[in-house]
């Protein structure tokens, strides 16, 4: 059986739920995040781009949340049929994001990156 989690939906749909609660449009938070264009928060939005660490980071910061936030299932509508596995992983997911330096944040993103490109 096929898995239906999709950590970009998440991501995206996470994404596009604080900037709305922030009153931001897409331009205004690429603006704010120094990001290319409202295009590219779009994409993000729609689970169609997975940015690197460094603009998650500044996307976090503009939305006032810290980038595990970004993650949360709990306030995404994604398929939630896997709950308890994400929690269990999110949470082990946090501590260990935290405590990572930037370089091993590089190698999981690029791991990811190859793992569920599209």
């Amino acid at each position: 059986m096929k898995n239906t989690f999709d950590i970009k939906v998440v991501l995206g749909q996470n994404v596009r739920h604080l900037r709305d609660a922030s009153g931001l449009t897409q331009q205004e938070l690429a603006d704010k995040a120094d990001v290319e264009s409202g295009g590219y928060i779009s994409r993000v939005e729609n689970g169609k781009k997975w940015p690197r660490p460094d603009i998650l980071a500044t996307i976090a910061k503009s939305l006032k949340v810290e980038v595990k936030d970004l993650f949360d299932q709990k306030s995404s509508k994604a398929n939630s049929k896997e709950n308890v596995a994400y929690e269990k992983w999110a949470n082990k997911f946090g501590t260990i994001f935290k405590k990572m330096k930037e370089a091993d944040i590089q190698h999981l993103y690029d791991y990811v990156k190859r793992t569920y490109r599209k």
